[in-house]
């Protein structure tokens, strides 16, 4: 009967490590997959052509929507029942903008330092290779670093160019009071490079940690 118990008791010890280390395992796996998640917000916000939203107003319109506008697309509404004249930037008659162009390039490099911040992390934290420790410490902190540094960036190039044009137009238009709002493309970019910023600071952290 005392073996009984003591088999019984082994049992149950064994489940219970088993199952404390799905539960361990479980919790990290969303922080593990973080750096992913963020880089698909970027991908997402940098190929959606909602960075901003052209709103009108004159004695007849007090709320009316002309359009929205992206990095590569640009979106003219054409009356009340959503059809839409969609172009690229750079067809027919419509140029690529200066800040346009600005803001591509440092949304891309931005994606790309995340991509190889996620490669290396991957690499030192979740694969534990201990080989060349040094070396991927300072490539993931560093990656990361720059794609936070250049999404932050692009983002106020920006929106301070759509305020400047959102100036601009009110100026030469004569009975239209325009409204150029930030819309959520923008929106995905921008919480993409704070927690770009906030991965770096946590990267830095647990390094400290687990050098003492």
């Amino acid at each position: 009967m005392s073996h009984l118990e003591a088999t019984s008791t082994k049992v149950a010890g064994a489940l219970s490590v088993v199952t404390a280390q799905s539960s361990v395992q479980g919790r990290e796996l969303p922080k593990k997959l973080q750096p992913t998640w963020n880089g698909l917000l970027h991908l997402i916000g940098l190929a959606t052509p909602y960075w901003y939203s052209m709103y009108y107003q004159n004695n007849l319109v007090k709320d009316g929507y002309d359009g929205h506008h992206g990095l590569w697309v640009t979106c003219r509404n054409l009356g009340p029942f959503g059809l839409k004249d969609c172009q690229s930037h750079g067809s027919g008659d419509l140029e690529v903008a200066g800040f346009i162009q600005a803001t591509r390039a440092l949304e891309i490099l931005a994606l790309l330092f995340g991509i190889v911040c996620i490669l290396v992390t991957g690499l030192w934290f979740i694969l534990a290779i201990q080989k060349h420790r040094m070396i991927l410490m300072i490539s993931s902190l560093g990656s990361g670093f720059l794609c936070a540094l250049f999404g932050i960036i692009g983002i106020i190039v920006y929106g301070a160019e759509v305020n400047n044009l959102e100036d601009s137009l009110n100026k030469e238009s004569t009975g239209y009071l325009w409204t150029l709002r930030l819309d959520w493309s923008f929106a995905l970019c921008t919480v993409s490079s704070i927690i770009a910023v906030i991965s770096v600071i946590l990267i830095a952290v647990g390094t400290r940690m687990t050098d003492r």
